[in-house]
């Protein structure tokens, strides 16, 4: 497995939320001010407020049928008094364009094939799975997906991550890398001297990855990366997910002089508080 996984596809911003559309579609959960539609965007900083129980189903069509890989849960905290912050997901399933909407039976949903359930821990931000059968990555190639969500009570979600990963070179492939840990603080000095040092807000982290001997087309792929305006997500070995952006803005590669077409390259990326 890789020990670097980068996902920048996204199909949910373009996606239409189905619940509340009538037809057999979910009805629609949500506090005021905190609509479904905030989970769709690529702002996770806008959240989706909901205080739906067990076995809420949320609804949404991609417009066609794309492949798919994986999903992730992106900012979930506590942004109210009340919020728990606690999501866990029972299950994904999907549909085909030619099976529609909502499907029904013998052709009825089918479940993505996965370790499920997807359970939250408290407090943690990101988190996300990838589509397996036995142990082996697997996609589906779907146009309508249902999301099986349960929650302790009110919960808040900054936006959800359907989509595949644009890097996964499939085996080990960058010793060395770092994961160092952000705290973000406010220093005053007193009249003394003696430095007063106030944390503010969540704290962070910044991995730098090694990208060792890549090929021309492996660095094309890491440009188009980079090339990203929008932050995007990072699997790490321990299948813990973060939401990234390219730290200082920058992505830095050098040519391998005796190994034409090889490049060293270094992606350092700041994980998003």
């Amino acid at each position: 497995m890789s020990t670097v996984r980068l996902s920048y596809t996204n199909y949910m911003p373009k996606a239409l939320l189905k619940n509340g559309t009538g037809g057999g579609a979910p009805a629609r959960d949500e506090i005021a001010g905190y609509p479904m539609e905030n989970a769709l965007n690529v702002d996770r900083y806008t959240p989706y407020i909901v205080d739906f129980g067990s076995d809420f189903k949320y609804d949404v069509d991609l417009g066609a049928n794309h492949i798919v890989g994986l999903i992730a849960l992106l900012n979930m905290g506590i942004l109210f008094p009340g919020d728990v912050g606690l999501y866990n997901v029972s299950l994904v399933e999907y549909s085909t364009s030619v099976n529609g909407y909502p499907p029904t039976a013998p052709s009825s949903w089918t479940s993505v094939p996965g370790d499920w359930p997807l359970s939250i821990p408290l407090g943690q931000r990101d988190i996300g799975l990838v589509f397996t059968s036995g142990g082996v990555p697997v996609t589906v190639n779907a146009r309508y997906f249902r999301i099986h969500l349960d929650s302790a009570g009110a919960a808040s979600l900054g936006r959800f991550h359907l989509g595949k990963f644009d890097w996964d070179p499939g085996f080990l492939y960058n010793p060395g890398a770092e994961n160092e840990r952000l705290y973000r603080t406010t220093r005053l000095i007193m009249g003394s001297g003696a430095p007063v040092v106030t944390r503010v807000g969540r704290d962070s982290r910044r991995f730098t990855l090694p990208l060792n001997a890549i090929t021309d087309a492996q660095r094309a792929t890491l440009n188009a990366v980079a090339d990203q305006p929008n932050p995007f997500a990072y699997f790490d070995p321990q299948d813990e997910v973060h939401e990234v952006r390219l730290y200082q803005d920058s992505f830095q590669s050098n040519h391998i002089w005796a190994a034409p077409g090889l490049w060293n390259a270094t992606m350092a990326l700041e994980k998003l508080p």
